[in-house]
């Protein structure tokens, strides 16, 4: 596991040509950061939250600056449930399709990036707890030829989700976005939505998408 704690603007975090595999912790790669950050040519399986995660916000948004880049990204198994798991020290058994499962891993937003500036291209995901590409209250958001699948009835959130999350972006841009979810759980309430595509915007916020 990486973790860099640098608000700094000539901060220059790279982390290219990495496997990341069977890690149960927040993220595999955490980053905050007012500088660059580069995460390139990466592969994440089997991963208990998120693949990688950067934050360029030390004040939750009110102040905010950076840029993360990312390209050439494989993430597969992201915050899926195991048979049975424990919530203090009580053991759990998965509960395929079921809207009582409180449990749900909801913090498993993948390919995730709050505040600032984040482009992403070339990124492929196949099954996903809560969500496949997460782009979080960006100054700017670009992504490029993305493709999120999921075969697996262990993806579901007890938070609102969507395969592709969009939040609070003042701008985004989306070129190229294939989605094909084939299984998942049978849950679709205002709550557990566990949608394909996921928009929140807010005054101002403006969302491109070209195919």
């Amino acid at each position: 596991m990486i973790k860099v704690n640098a608000f700094n603007e000539n901060t220059d975090v790279r982390i290219t040509n990495c496997r990341f595999e069977n890690i149960h912790a927040l993220a595999a790669i955490r980053v905050n950061s007012y500088g660059t950050t580069i995460i390139q040519d990466c592969v994440f399986k089997n991963m208990s939250f998120k693949s990688f995660e950067v934050f360029q916000s030390a004040d939750n948004g009110t102040t905010q600056g950076g840029r993360t880049l990312v390209s050439d990204v494989y993430a597969e198994d992201v915050g899926l449930l195991p048979d049975t798991y424990d919530v203090d020290d009580v053991q759990k058994t998965f509960k395929e399709n079921s809207s009582t499962q409180t449990e749900a891993p909801q913090g498993s937003f993948n390919f995730i990036c709050s505040f600032g500036e984040y482009n992403i291209t070339n990124a492929s995901v196949k099954n996903y707890g809560s969500c496949g590409v997460t782009a979080d209250r960006n100054l700017i958001f670009n992504a490029s030829n993305i493709t999120i699948t999921n075969d697996s009835s262990r993806s579901f959130s007890n938070n609102p989700s969507g395969a592709f999350w969009l939040e609070d972006c003042e701008i985004a841009n989306v070129t190229n976005l294939h989605i094909d979810v084939s299984a998942g759980a049978g849950i679709d309430t205002t709550a557990l939505d566990n949608s394909l595509l996921q928009i929140y915007l807010t005054d101002n916020n403006k969302c491109f998408f070209n195919n």
